[in-house]
């Protein structure tokens, strides 16, 4: 059986516990089965799970993949909530290999913003940035005392760079329409994700003279340089919150 599998990620004290409990009191059907995942530290910050329809457990990454700490073949949906503190790009590998190595497809990854962290340290920016790229809806949460004008231009930068993932509001840690979050075809920028089709035809005016692309093709997060490090430069996200 093919599970429906999420993938929730943000920072400390974003609330992405309590987020994914909403989308799935909202966006899943209460006679389906869900395997609600979370790091050690994310079991730690939160209330007991009262829905007698979810089943907990925890995860960690060994070998560049996630491992899941109980038997998930018989659930219909599969919710994994990110670990606050470690590197975002080492969760997606993670979980990349993990969707790989039990053939499943990813269903969708959320991002959930801590808006006014963000809105004080700019800093963050490189982290949500990695995070957003995989994103397929980004949910906004905690926007108090930030300027409606700085969360407009901050969407507004993503939707200039041709972005499809949706971006919605949280308040009081619930959003307005889980279903639309959940369901659905894919919303993401990066096709990382993607199945790979095994047989595929390669359009010759998408080439120069030189056999290159002639499209600029966005820059992937994921890229590693030959140490085996990302190319893409992503805070400790510990120092900064």
């Amino acid at each position: 059986m093919q599970p429906s599998i999420f993938f929730i990620q943000g920072i400390m004290g974003s609330s992405t516990n309590e987020v994914t409990k909403d989308l799935i009191d909202g966006g899943i059907h209460s006679q389906e089965s869900v395997l609600l995942c979370r790091s050690s530290i994310n079991t730690e910050e939160t209330e007991p799970n009262n829905n007698k329809s979810i089943t907990d457990t925890t995860w960690q990454i060994e070998d560049q993949k996630i491992e899941i700490q109980a038997d998930h073949k018989d659930f219909q949906n599969i919710f994994i909530v990110s670990d606050p503190l470690i590197n975002c790009l080492d969760q997606l590998e993670g979980l990349r290999n993990w969707l790989t190595e039990e053939n499943y497809e990813i269903a969708k990854i959320v991002t959930v913003i801590h808006t006014h962290n963000l809105f004080e340290n700019q800093k963050l920016n490189p982290w949500y940035d990695a995070c957003i790229f995989f994103s397929d809806s980004v949910l906004l949460n905690y926007r108090q005392n930030v300027p409606d004008k700085w969360i407009k231009e901050y969407i507004n930068k993503f939707r200039l760079e041709c972005y499809p993932c949706l971006f919605e509001f949280v308040k009081k840690n619930k959003v307005k329409n889980p279903s639309m979050i959940l369901d659905g075809p894919p919303r993401r920028l990066s096709l990382t994700f993607d199945p790979i089709e095994e047989e595929f035809e390669l359009e010759s005016e998408e080439y120069d003279d030189d056999g290159e692309l002639s499209p600029e093709v966005k820059f992937d997060p994921m890229e590693k340089l030959a140490n085996g490090a990302w190319k893409t430069k992503i805070p400790e996200i510990a120092s900064l919150i």
